[in-house]
């Protein structure tokens, strides 16, 4: 499968359970074979993996993969926080608003605020809307890097999603870290 892979150096294993390999499949070019920890005695046990027992690890690429999900989850953890706050201070809002008389300057100056935080708003919407189609993106390409057949089928194509998946992570990240700054900085606004 991967005989004309000479520039293939690392693989991405994320089946727990080592795939069936054949003899004088893999080259010996590869010099790394990533695996989940759980996994990692069982691959250096399995028929025709014993032979590649000192290069599968579990650490880099697979632990950013974690990571990735950590941070997924915080960022989940974060938003609904947020969501809380938000309805907190919207149900205060409308307590006081219920207890005392606005002027029409108030009402105004309320009118201008909420204009002039429309756009920044919308910016939030649209970071939003961008990080789940990456990681709609991101779980289409788990889904199918999981599949072992692709490692025996197609190098190139698990090389290829190996770097596609890393650079949606990326701007995943740049969009969540933009957010939360965005998010912070209506926040404040809105405080003011």
């Amino acid at each position: 499968v991967f005989e004309k892979c000479s520039s293939l150096t690392q693989l991405i294993l994320f089946p727990l359970t080592p795939p069936t390999l054949g003899s004088s499949v893999i080259p010996d070019n590869i010099q790394s074979f990533y695996v989940q920890q759980s996994s990692k005695a069982a691959y250096q046990a399995a028929t025709n993996w014993t032979t590649f027992a000192s290069k599968i690890v579990s650490d880099n690429i697979y632990l950013s993969f974690v990571r990735f999900n950590q941070k997924n989850k915080e960022y989940k953890e974060q938003l609904s926080q947020s969501n809380n706050a938000q309805k907190l201070s919207a149900s205060l809002s409308n307590e006081a608003k219920s207890q005392s008389y606005k002027s029409k300057e108030q009402k105004k100056l309320e009118a201008q605020k909420r204009q002039a935080l429309r756009p920044l708003k919308l910016e939030i919407e649209k970071l939003e809307k961008s990080m789940e189609k990456l990681k709609k993106e991101i779980a289409t390409i788990d889904e199918t890097m999981a599949d072992p057949t692709l490692y025996q089928n197609d190098s190139n194509k698990v090389q290829e999603l190996s770097i596609k998946r890393a650079q949606l992570s990326d701007e995943l990240d740049e969009n969540e870290m933009l957010w939360l700054e965005k998010q912070d900085e209506l926040e404040k606004a809105m405080q003011e």
